[in-house]
């Protein structure tokens, strides 16, 4: 029997198992003055993958990449929104966000999943101020989805500095510093890719692949972007 005070028996020898004790991973950064704290701005950082392409042919794009795919649908501006500077977004009409887009695009309707995808993924959610409500990820920026290749599904408990409220970045002020671009050019390479995997989507639901790069040419794509995406495609 354990006497009062006494420490506490470690996980790993509790019943003569090898039990491993989960403890949170923290993330150690430097704490910068406002409007930064914690945050890194990634808006002018280079796509040094380019050969890569956002989601591999035959392949079910991911959380992140769908999620780039619905920002640009201008008929769901009223359901889900980027944020005027484009560093977070937020979903404006709940309703309408469970009944048309999660079963669309994830199937599902419940949005304790939705919201577990979304911190699996490393979102972070404002808590006050002008954003409040809204997703931010430093990778996941409006006009530059190649960031999002260098998202990883974090999974497991993890902690970071900037859960603290007090210590949460100015997006607006930064983007005032580091302006991000309004919109994607329509004979962008990724743009193409976002808008070919809403047309799957559309056609086949949550499980539909991204196909082949010769179903880019014929949605308008230049010959450059197409041979690097089949270059992608190939490794």
């Amino acid at each position: 029997t354990a006497h009062a005070g006494a420490a506490p028996v470690p996980a790993a020898s509790v019943a003569g198992r090898n039990v491993k004790e989960a403890r949170p991973v923290k993330f150690t950064r430097e704490l910068r003055p406002a409007p930064y704290f914690y945050y890194i701005d990634r808006s002018c950082e280079q796509d040094y993958d380019a050969l890569s392409p956002l989601s591999p042919p035959l392949c079910v794009p991911n959380f992140v990449i769908k999620l780039h795919a619905i920002l640009i649908r201008k008929d769901l501006r009223s359901v889900i929104t980027w944020m005027p500077h484009g560093r977070s977004w937020k979903i404006i009409n709940l309703p309408e966000f469970e009944k048309k887009v999660l079963p669309q695009y994830f199937k599902q309707s419940n949005m304790k999943s939705f919201h577990r995808q979304a911190n699996g993924w490393g979102f972070r959610r404002m808590l006050k101020g002008p954003d409040k409500g809204s997703f931010y990820n430093e990778f996941f920026l409006r006009g530059v989805p190649h960031l999002c290749k260098k998202m990883k599904r974090i999974g497991g408990a993890k902690t970071i500095e900037d859960a603290n409220i007090s210590h949460e970045p100015n997006l607006w002020m930064i983007s005032t510093i580091h302006p991000l671009p309004e919109t994607m050019r329509q004979d962008d390479l990724n743009f193409i890719v976002l808008k070919i995997i809403n047309e799957c989507i559309e056609k086949d639901g949550p499980k539909a692949q991204m196909p082949f790069v010769h179903e880019l040419q014929s949605a308008g794509a230049k010959p450059a972007s197409i041979h690097a995406a089949a270059a992608g495609g190939a490794h």
